[in-house]
C-alpha cells in the first residue's frame, strides 16, 4: 500500500496503480522513515470552516434581530402589567367608604356645601337652598365648570386636581330661610352685579388715527374727481355689444393676435367676481401694441407678457435677453411690463419721455424692489443691446397714490390692464370700482373685436 497525506492534511493508505510499485518499492524506506519522524497524525492546523455567503449572513442578521424585538415586546408588555398592577393597588388605596377617591370626594363636599341657583338657564341648574349668613359663596356654570365669588367674580375652575380653598364670605348678608321675597332681592342683586361686571363699555373717544384720516380724505377728493370726469361720459357700448358678448361666451368661440390665443374659458374670467388669468391680460397687451402701430399720434408702446417679470426676477436678465431681440426697446416711448404677485395684478410702465418708471398697484403698495430690478435691466438691456451704458441720471421710481382705489379682492386684473389702457394713451384715470362691472364687459367686447374703445363711453 502507498502512504501518503492528504491536500486536506490526513494520512491515507491507497493501493498502488500499475507501473508505480516498482517505483513505490525504491521510495518505500524513505517514506516509512518520513512516517516514523512524522507519525501518523494530521499537521497541527485544523482545517478553516467554510465562510457563510452573504445571503445566508444577511438571513441570521434578521433572524437574530427578530428574536431580539420579541424578547423587548415581551418585556415591555411585563413591565406594562406591573406598572397597572401596582397602579390599581394605589387607585384601591384612594377609595373612600363611598366609592370615589378621597380627593374626588372632597371636591364633590365643596361644590355641595357651596352652591347657589344657577342664573343661566343654558346651564342645567340645581337648585338649592342659599348659604347661610357670613358663608361662602360660589356661582356654578355647570357646562363651563367654572364657579364665580360673589364678591370679587373671580373664576376658579375646579377640577379633580383642586386642592381646598378658602372662599372669601358675601359682603351683603344672605337672606333669612324661607324668606322668599327676600331671595328674589338677594338673587336680583347678584344678577346685576354679574351683568355689570361682564359688561364692556365701549371707548370714550375714538382713537387718533392721523397717517390713516389722511389717507382716507385724499381717496374720498381723488374719487370724488373721478366721478365729476365721468359725469359728463354716457357709459354704453356700441350696439352690436350684446350679440358679440354672446358669440364670446359661447363654447367654441376662439381669437387670436400676434400668435397669442384666447378661448372661450379664458373669457369667462372676466365674468363678475372672477380672477383675470394670464391670457386676457397677454392678449390685451397685444391690442395696446396694434393700437400704437395704427395711431401715430399716440405714444410708441411695447408691452412685455405676464411671464416677463417673474421670469427677470427670479433667474436675472440672462433668460430674458432674447425678448427683445426684434423690437427697439430704447426707441420706444412707453414700455408696460404686467407684474403678477401670487394673487395680485399690478402694472408697472416704463417711460422713457419722462425718464421714470411708475408702480401701479390698486392697493395702493409699494414695491421698490420691482423698480429697482426694472432699472437694473435698463442697464443690462444697454450693455447688451447698445454696447454702451445706461445713464440712468434724472430717473425717477415712484409708486403713484392718486390712482383709482381696488374695494374687493378681485379686481385686480381689471385695474392693472386700465392702468395700461389710460396711460398709453396718455389720458387722466377716469374709472373707478364702481363700474368695474361695466369694464369688465368693455374688454370682453374689445378682445371679441380685436379692437381698443378709445374712451370708456
Amino acid at each position: 500500500l502507498a502512504t501518503h497525506y492528504t491536500d486536506d492534511g490526513w494520512l491515507v493508505h491507497s493501493k498502488p496503480t500499475k507501473g508505480e510499485g516498482f517505483m513505490s518499492f525504491l521510495l518505500s524506506p524513505i517514506r516509512r522513515a518520513a512516517i516514523w519522524l512524522v507519525g501518523s497524525k494530521p499537521p497541527a492546523s485544523t482545517p478553516a470552516k467554510p465562510q457563510a455567503s452573504a445571503r445566508q449572513q444577511r438571513t441570521k442578521d434578521r433572524i437574530r434581530q427578530a428574536n431580539g424585538t420579541y424578547e423587548h415586546q415581551l418585556r415591555e408588555r411585563q413591565n406594562q402589567k406591573r406598572r397597572r398592577r401596582g397602579a390599581s393597588a394605589k387607585r384601591k388605596s384612594l377609595i373612600g367608604v363611598h366609592g370615589h377617591s378621597s380627593r374626588a370626594r372632597r371636591n364633590q363636599n365643596l361644590v355641595r356645601d357651596y352652591t347657589v341657583p344657577t342664573l343661566w338657564s343654558a346651564d342645567a341648574a340645581r337648585y338649592r337652598e342659599p348659604p347661610a349668613p357670613g358663608g361662602n359663596l360660589v356661582f356654578e356654570s355647570t357646562p363651563s365648570r367654572s364657579y364665580i365669588t360673589g364678591d370679587t367674580q373671580s373664576v376658579l375652575s375646579i377640577d379633580s386636581s383642586l386642592s381646598y380653598r378658602q372662599m372669601s364670605p358675601l359682603a351683603a348678608r344672605t337672606p333669612a330661610k324661607g324668606d322668599r321675597s327676600a331671595t328674589d332681592q338677594w338673587v336680583a342683586r347678584l344678577r346685576k352685579k354679574i351683568e355689570d361686571t361682564l359688561s364692556v363699555a365701549p371707548p370714550a373717544t375714538r382713537i387718533a388715527t392721523p397717517a390713516y384720516d389722511r389717507l382716507e380724505q385724499a381717496a374720498q377728493s381723488f374719487d370724488a374727481r373721478i366721478a365729476r370726469a365721468r359725469a359728463a361720459m354716457a357709459f354704453t357700448l356700441p350696439d352690436n355689444a350684446p350679440a358679440v358678448l354672446a358669440q364670446a361666451k359661447a363654447g367654441g368661440f376662439a381669437v387670436e393676435l400676434n400668435n397669442v390665443p384666447v378661448s372661450a374659458r379664458d373669457m369667462s374670467t372676466l365674468g363678475d367676481g372672477q380672477w383675470l388669468n394670464d391670457e386676457v391680460i397677454n392678449f390685451y397687451m397685444q391690442l395696446l401694441i396694434d393700437r400704437s402701430q395704427r395711431t401715430p399720434t399716440l405714444p410708441r408702446v411695447h408691452a412685455f407678457n405676464t411671464f416677463f417679470y417673474s421670469t427677470l426676477n427670479d433667474n436675472g436678465y440672462a433668460r430674458v435677453r432674447r425678448w427683445t431681440r426684434r423690437v427697439k426697446l430704447f426707441e420706444m416711448d412707453l414700455v408696460v411690463v404686467p407684474v403678477h404677485l401670487g394673487v395680485h395684478w399690478c402694472c408697472a410702465i416704463i417711460d422713457f419721455r419722462k425718464r421714470a418708471i411708475s408702480y401701479y398697484d390698486a392697493l395702493l403698495g409699494d414695491n421698490p424692489k420691482c423698480l429697482r430690478t426694472l432699472l437694473n435691466y435698463l442697464h443690462e438691456e444697454s450693455k447688451d443691446k447698445l454696447a454702451v451704458a445706461f445713464d440712468e441720471s434724472g430717473w425717477t421710481l415712484a409708486c403713484p397714490k392718486d390712482i383709482p382705489r381696488q374695494r374687493n379682492g378681485y379686481d385686480c386684473g381689471v385695474f392693472a390692464v386700465m392702468f395700461a389702457e389710460y396711460v398709453t394713451r396718455d389720458a387722466p384715470f377716469a374709472f373707478s370700482q364702481d363700474n368695474c362691472q361695466f369694464l369688465r364687459s368693455k374688454i370682453a367686447y374689445e378682445i371679441a373685436t380685436k379692437t381698443l374703445v378709445s374712451a370708456i363711453a
